[in-house]
């Protein structure tokens, strides 16, 4: 599948800040979304400890797995670190507020109704360094695991299972986490990342460490 831009077969189309993504052949087989599709989980999550908020506004059970398209608020100071994925590729388009964006080298700015793609192998973050909380859509195609590994973030945050900087105190869930994400890390080479962390997640899936993040984000 291409990067989702307007290129690819995905298209975006806002107005104010209503948003709704539409598959040119999906929306020809719209009868195929039905109720047994929608998820009962929380649309709305927020993570304790940094205050920001994700909402799901479409989620991967809806699309099939194709897409997932995310509202996010994202409070002054927040953000991710360095990381690139294999397969994902991700969309930001601004509604509010100023998002910075680290693509490879380069640094973006992106004000209100502006967007930006990012493909798959390109090392990269997203940051807020302004003064007030910006809000953005960010679509992740295809969907993979991104919702669960979002929901079991939060969920293990609001549940006190993590420290201060949200890292799982559980090392199994951590490498459980990790491998889930597809996410990886710059400086270490990608086939020492998936043989470790692959190999943890694999024994705490074995030892049954799994089970208590089913809660997070099964229905």
């Amino acid at each position: 599948m291409g990067c989702c831009d307007g290129r690819s077969n995905w298209c975006v189309l806002y107005t104010g800040r209503r948003a709704s993504l539409i598959h040119n052949s999906y929306y020809q087989n719209a009868q195929y979304i039905n109720k047994k599709k929608m998820s009962n989980l929380p649309r709305t999550i927020k993570h304790p400890l940094v205050g920001d908020e994700v909402t799901f506004v479409k989620t991967a059970k809806e699309t099939f797995g194709a897409y997932c398209l995310l509202k996010v608020l994202l409070q002054p100071g927040g953000g991710t670190d360095l990381h690139y994925h294999t397969q994902m590729c991700e969309k930001f388009d601004v509604v509010q507020g100023r998002l910075g964006l680290r693509d490879q080298k380069q640094t973006i700015y992106l004000n209100e109704g502006e967007s930006y793609s990012i493909g798959p192998n390109r090392l990269h973050r997203f940051f807020n360094d302004t003064p007030e909380p910006v809000v953005f859509y960010c679509t992740v195609s295809p969907a993979g695991r991104f919702e669960d590994l979002l929901r079991i973030a939060y969920g293990l945050a609001t549940d006190q299972k993590t420290n201060k900087k949200g890292i799982p105190k559980n090392l199994w869930h951590a490498t459980m986490m990790f491998n889930m994400g597809e996410s990886y890390l710059p400086g270490v080479p990608i086939w020492v990342q998936k043989g470790v962390f692959g190999l943890l997640a694999a024994v705490g899936k074995w030892k049954g460490e799994g089970m208590a993040l089913e809660k997070y984000y099964k229905n």
